[in-house]
């Protein structure tokens, strides 16, 4: 997996001698298949180092089957055998059963708060109909605080008898607690 940068990473995979068999774990491939819009050289330049680096990769290995089967339509991917494999795996769960019924729809968000990175409008919109409906839901993210966005005080608004918002606390929850949750 190749998290950094030009200098730090990049670069010095496409010096080293490789194994025979190399598989490359993408997290975000978007970024290895675009050019950005914004025109500069460093931009070319990692555009094709990652060109280079797809080139001596014998196998792609990604975190979820949609990011699996879009890359095998993808023609930077084409001739690339691609491979998906969860993050984790439930150990020792009995995920048949259930938590309590509390009358709640559970909403979880794993990841950053960020409403720059993630766009709320569609969440804000179901929740300003929700007074016409008569259903509780808990709205729990997971994530950290990354910005100081209007969207904490939009959401803390419809806070009400049927509609729960946890907001996420200014550091990561960790991992036991975040495993119980998503359970």
């Amino acid at each position: 997996s190749i998290q950094g940068g030009i200098k730090e990473h990049q670069l010095p995979f496409l010096l080293i001698n490789l194994p025979s068999r190399v598989v490359l774990s993408i997290h975000n491939p978007l970024q290895w298949q675009e050019i950005e819009n914004i025109f500069s050289i460093k931009n070319l330049l990692e555009f094709c180092i990652k060109t280079l680096i797809l080139k001596r990769a014998d196998h792609i290995l990604v975190v979820a089957s949609k990011i699996k089967k879009a890359l095998e339509e993808e023609k930077y991917f084409k001739n690339k055998k691609v491979h998906y494999i969860p993050f984790a795996l439930p150990i020792n769960t009995d995920l048949n059963k259930k938590n309590k019924n509390d009358g709640y729809l559970q909403l979880i968000f794993p990841g950053q708060f960020n409403a720059s990175r993630r766009n709320f409008n569609l969440l804000l919109e179901i929740l300003a109909c929700l007074p016409e409906v008569d259903k509780k839901i808990n709205i729990t993210f997971l994530g950290s605080i990354s910005d100081d966005s209007k969207v904490y005080t939009k959401l803390k608004r419809f806070e009400n008898n049927n509609v729960k918002i946890t907001l996420p606390s200014t550091s990561f929850r960790s991992q036991k607690d975040y495993e119980k949750i998503i359970q």
